[in-house]
């Protein structure tokens, strides 16, 4: 088995008293199918990802999105052939330092961080990067991702990433607020390789 859905999957159970719900947890055995290249494990209550993660060497594309969780294990830099990774969650985020060797990753989706992890500006490879929550600030090192073609700000950054934004000559599509729309007329100008959209 190369892909496996597991999106709405309902990990988690209840005890002997019907009010308690048992934290959700992944089953072992997901992590026995060693020739997995896909996994989606969106919206299944998991508050944290197992270290046994590191055991699917061969993944490429690993969705977490609309999970409460609060950090990934550090093993989660052992997934080297990993490109596409969504991680998509309200609370706060913590990323660990092995992040960094995420080196062949492609596509990149976070929430629930302020600050854009620094193991990012490692990554190379990266043609895709979208960010759910606000962040702080853009950071100036993101212009070192000479392949990065796509940007999604869903929220503008705190402080204004104006004069980082106008540098991105890589970068074939921005995607903003809608709301800032009548702001970012400049920009287009300054960026015009870049097809700037806008979201609801």
């Amino acid at each position: 088995m190369k892909e496996l859905d597991l999106t709405y999957s309902s990990f988690s159970s209840f005890s002997s008293d019907a009010s308690a719900c048992v934290p959700a947890q992944i089953s072992p055995l997901i992590f026995q199918l060693r020739m997995l290249e896909v996994l989606d494990l969106k919206a299944n209550q998991l508050s944290s990802l197992p270290d046994e993660i590191a055991l699917l060497t061969r993944l490429k594309r690993l969705v977490l999105d609309f999970n409460p969780l609060a950090s990934l294990p550090d093993t989660i830099g052992t997934l080297e052939k990993l490109e596409y990774l969504s991680i998509n969650v309200r609370g706060e985020l913590q990323i660990p330092d092995s992040f960094s060797a995420l080196k062949n990753l492609k596509n990149l989706s976070l929430g629930g961080i302020e600050t854009l992890p620094i193991g990012v500006r490692s990554m190379r490879k990266i043609e895709h990067l979208h960010c759910f929550s606000t962040l702080k600030e853009l950071p100036e090192w993101i212009l070192e991702l000479r392949f990065l073609r796509s940007l999604d700000l869903y929220k503008i950054p705190a402080k204004d990433p104006c004069s980082v934004l106008e540098k991105m000559q890589s970068v074939q599509y921005l995607r903003l607020p809608i709301g800032k729309k009548h702001e970012w007329g400049w920009l287009a100008q300054k960026l015009p390789q870049c097809k700037i959209l806008f979201f609801l």
